[in-house]
């Protein structure tokens, strides 16, 4: 080969192998797509973000994300949905039974693909508002559940709260999501003592009271929570609520008084009732938008005896 072709050889190997190595970096300056990338104008939080938080439930991610208030349905009028920040799936939650917030402490954490915090706007809902949260779950999640108790004994006067806790499943097949769960919240309170002391106006003694005042409270709840989403658009939610109450209570008072004339003094409550809520939607593609069409059910039945007893 002549001198002068060698050498234009050996320049063109050398400007090669000067050049691959800018390409492999250029190459490595823009990160491969992820099948959990969120949208661009989104601050996406993957489950890798959570991990040193150790949640156990969809809710314990949320509560985590920084610079993010939950701000829960207001349950007191309508149906609850138009004052709540947290979608999930991209979807409002139509019910009056705690909305999106509630229901993602149901979910266990190991079924949440993404978080995505984006301004109200982008998700072109009418009445949403700032921040707005889209938890996003995996499709076809396998079937998973969990389970909290947290029992409490007090030193004096109130009975045991032994059945605080809840349990819960769900899980999703085809186009249908399902969510299964029962909780208990009681609540125990009471006082008492031998130290309670009426008076006269001009500071006498007139009566010594011990007593002893406690009430007892269950609050169950049985849930069932479905949602679907079929060909064409079509999306429908179903939640079933079954509430039964028990409430118990008692004041037991002996009452000495300086003339002599003592009493013991009793006064009872009890109210046994239950509650219901039966609410869903379905919605279609209609136009440039949607139709949706909603309903609910609510019943509670309350009956409540009081009984008050004096003994002289």
């Amino acid at each position: 080969m002549p001198v002068h072709l060698q050498r234009a050889v050996g320049l063109l190997a050398l400007a090669t192998g000067l050049c691959a190595p800018t390409a492999a970096m250029a190459g490595q300056d823009k990160p491969a797509a992820t099948v959990d990338a969120g949208p661009s104008d989104a601050n996406v939080f993957t489950p890798d973000f959570f991990a040193r938080f150790a949640p156990q439930t969809a809710y314990d991610m949320l509560s985590q994300v920084p610079g993010f208030t939950i701000r829960a349905a207001d349950d007191t009028r309508g149906l609850g949905q138009a004052s709540e920040n947290v979608l999930i799936n991209g979807q409002r939650v139509t019910d009056k039974s705690g909305g999106a917030a509630a229901q993602l402490q149901r979910i266990s954490a190991s079924e949440v693909l993404r978080i995505e915090v984006r301004e109200a706007a982008s998700f072109g809902i009418a009445g949403l508002t700032g921040q707005v949260a889209d938890v996003i779950l995996k499709t076809n999640r396998k079937g998973s559940g969990n389970f909290s108790w947290s029992p409490a004994v007090r030193a004096h006067y109130a009975e045991p709260r032994w059945f605080a806790g809840s349990i819960s499943y769900n899980g999703s097949t085809g186009g249908l999501d399902y969510t299964a769960s029962l909780e208990n919240k009681p609540s125990r309170g009471a006082l008492g003592g031998n130290d309670y002391r009426i008076l006269s106006p001009t500071g006498t003694l007139l009566e010594r009271r011990d007593q002893v005042n406690w009430n007892s409270t269950d609050d169950a709840k049985l849930s069932a929570v479905l949602k679907y989403t079929g060909k064409g658009g079509i999306q429908a939610n179903l939640t079933l609520d079954y509430d039964p109450y028990w409430q118990r209570g008692a004041n037991d008072q002996r009452r000495i008084r300086t003339d002599g004339n003592d009493a013991t003094w009793t006064s009872l409550n009890h109210t046994w009732g239950f509650r219901y809520d039966v609410n869903g939607d379905i919605s279609v593609p209609l136009g440039g938008g949607r139709l949706k069409i909603i309903g609910l059910r609510h019943f509670e039945h309350a009956p409540a005896l009081t009984e008050q007893r004096t003994d002289y």
